[in-house]
């Protein structure tokens, strides 16, 4: 069962880019921002899967829960015992595959998302609205954007829940 696995990806305990509500999330980090080095005009994702690997957490608001649960077809108490996980501060995030790359439990084997139509306001922010200090190590489409080569690295390191 899924609620087995080891939670992953989500907040930055410190730094500029860390995640936040969606009321505040515009107020940080555009790519025009002066600790931003590049030019992005616009990002498109290339479905490398990289921001869905890695450490840290992906919260989950009772709104997504309830848009992944209605998606899923299950109810969302179902969802929360089979795809989520609690912290100590009460709040509640996915859990991840158990495999080593910690890849989040909805990300398919051709780096899709089976839950993209109801995706948690945290992933829809990445990366236009938050991002990690790595973020230009993982993502092969803010380097495409960038004008830099495709990224070697698999997996963020900078979230932490």
């Amino acid at each position: 069962m899924a609620g087995e696995h080891r939670a992953r990806r989500g907040r930055l305990a410190t730094g500029p880019v860390a995640w936040e509500p969606a009321r505040r999330m515009a107020e940080h980090d555009s790519p025009d921002a002066p600790d931003w080095p590049y030019e992005v005009e616009a990002f498109q994702c290339h479905r490398c899967g990289n921001c869905c690997r890695g450490d840290g957490y992906v919260d989950m608001t009772p709104d997504d829960v309830a848009r992944a649960a209605a998606l899923l077809g299950r109810s969302p108490a179902q969802f929360l015992a089979e795809f989520c996980a609690a912290q100590s501060d009460g709040r509640v995030h996915l859990v991840d595959q158990g495999d080593a790359l910690q890849s989040c439990v909805f990300l398919t084997a051709d780096n899709l998302c089976r839950v993209h139509a109801a995706k948690p306001a945290q992933c829809q922010g990445f990366p236009m609205k938050w991002r990690p200090t790595d973020v230009l190590e993982v993502c092969a489409g803010l380097r495409h954007a960038a004008g830099l080569p495709a990224p070697t690295r698999r997996t963020i390191s900078g979230r932490r829940g």
